[in-house]
């Protein structure tokens, strides 16, 4: 039950954030007609992303994970988090904890507040990774 809650918080979390990503590159562009296409882009790729992870079928997931490494490597928090927990769970990819845990770092490190707390929380209790309590505390 817990993760089913852990799961239901977390894609909210998410689809308020790419709303809100949303809402606020298309306010952008109604104010300054340059906006950046690449950031409309980015949103774009994330919703089509998030909408493939959300789907049952394990081809979208592949999907997904294609389209969440291309807007990890151009430095997108948000999808290096989600990827983090792809890797971590092995949803459209094999596992590979090492991986999971190096994005979610990365993201952490690059300021995402999703990546910050879930790192702190994997490694005061532990979770996939070396515990460590005092590191988990300042995340």
């Amino acid at each position: 039950m817990q993760h089913l809650v852990k799961s239901c918080h977390r894609k909210l979390v998410i689809g308020t954030m790419v709303a809100s990503m949303t809402i606020s590159n298309l306010a952008l562009a109604t104010a300054d007609d340059h906006i950046n296409n690449q950031q409309l882009t980015s949103t774009s790729y994330l919703a089509k992303a998030l909408e493939s992870l959300e789907s049952g079928t394990y081809n979208d997931k592949v999907q997904s994970n294609i389209l969440l490494t291309k807007l990890s490597q151009e430095g997108n928090t948000l999808a290096m988090f989600l990827l983090s927990g792809q890797y971590e769970t092995g949803n459209g990819t094999n596992i590979d904890i090492q991986k999971s845990n190096e994005l979610l770092l990365k993201a952490a490190t690059l300021g995402s507040p999703l990546a910050q707390y879930e790192l702190g929380k994997k490694l005061i209790k532990g979770d996939h990774i070396e515990q460590n309590l005092s590191t988990g505390m300042c995340w």
